[in-house]
């Protein structure tokens, strides 16, 4: 059974994904979307942490719960050098076409907030059952381990990372008011490394973003009504700030609404109350959110 921590963080993570989901020129393809498989597979061991880790916190086996969670901070910091790999090894977007562009697909998230991923393959069996098949039957199945379905921009497996930090940042946050020993201060590790490397994330991103041209003499670039939005990076972070957002209300309601707390605690979370703070005014200054639209 799916713990309640579980539901209720990604309920939390839902809305907050729901409220940053950027509005899509044209149909957008259904998830799950393809990553390239070097970030996918830390995608998928990641997410899959961080759920045993919670019913493990559940079922009171703190010392698994930590195992779990180191296992789930090794994947997530890998998964984010995977991804800063993708972003430098992918060409440049192609120029819009017609009604073509790239976009940024908000709705490679389910309903609860969690991402839609490819599984993992499994292993075989037995190895007799693998020599007892056929070549016809081999090559079949091959061909199933090819992907199919929307292929996921350099925007999108970096926004993943991002998402699944968030997740790590909360999950962190929801289990630390009850914590003690070792399970505290994995929850600890578990919280910094994901605002860390966000931080990272963030500033490699801002540091890789190019401005658009400046407008001539003070006036704005004309654009036709029907040409498509811009995609990029101007369009992927300001999603991130609903996302602070949701973990700065977390945070600030465990310190002020969720009772006595050890003195150990409260500094964890006045640290990631300060460090969130700050994350959001580098996304809002770098990426203010688009003015809503008139009809």
């Amino acid at each position: 059974m799916v713990s309640s921590r579980i539901a209720v963080a990604a309920a939390t993570t839902a809305a907050a994904l729901g409220c940053a989901s950027p509005a899509l020129a044209g149909d957008a393809p259904t998830g799950p979307l393809v990553y390239p498989s070097l970030v996918n597979e830390r995608l998928v061991r990641v997410q899959a942490a961080l759920d045993r880790a919670a019913v493990s916190a559940d079922e009171h086996q703190p010392n698994a719960a930590a195992a779990t969670l180191m296992s789930a901070r090794v994947n997530l910091r890998k998964a984010w050098i995977s991804a800063k790999y993708v972003i430098q090894n992918t060409p440049a977007p192609p120029p819009v076409v017609d009604d073509f562009a790239p976009t940024f697909h908000a709705n490679a998230f389910t309903r609860d907030g969690r991402l839609k991923l490819r599984p993992l393959p499994a292993a075989s069996k037995s190895k007799s059952k693998a020599k007892a098949r056929s070549k016809s039957k081999r090559v079949h199945r091959a061909q199933d381990l090819v992907p199919t379905g929307p292929a996921a921009t350099m925007y999108d497996t970096a926004f993943a990372v991002l998402s699944l930090q968030h997740r790590m940042a909360t999950l962190s946050t929801g289990l630390i008011d009850t914590a003690h020993s070792t399970l505290l201060n994995s929850l600890s590790t578990s919280l910094f490394t994901a605002l860390n490397g966000r931080d990272q994330a963030i500033a490699y991103i801002k540091s890789i973003d190019v401005a658009p041209p400046p407008p001539v003499d003070d006036r704005p670039i004309a654009r036709a009504a029907d040409d498509p939005a811009p995609v990029g990076w101007a369009v992927v972070m300001p999603n991130v700030s609903p996302l602070l957002d949701d973990e700065l209300l977390q945070v600030r309601g465990t310190l002020e609404s969720g009772g006595p707390l050890r003195a150990g605690t409260q500094r964890v979370l006045q640290a990631a109350l300060t460090q969130d703070t700050a994350a959001k005014t580098v996304v809002d200054t770098a990426w203010p959110a688009a003015p809503p639209v008139d009809d």
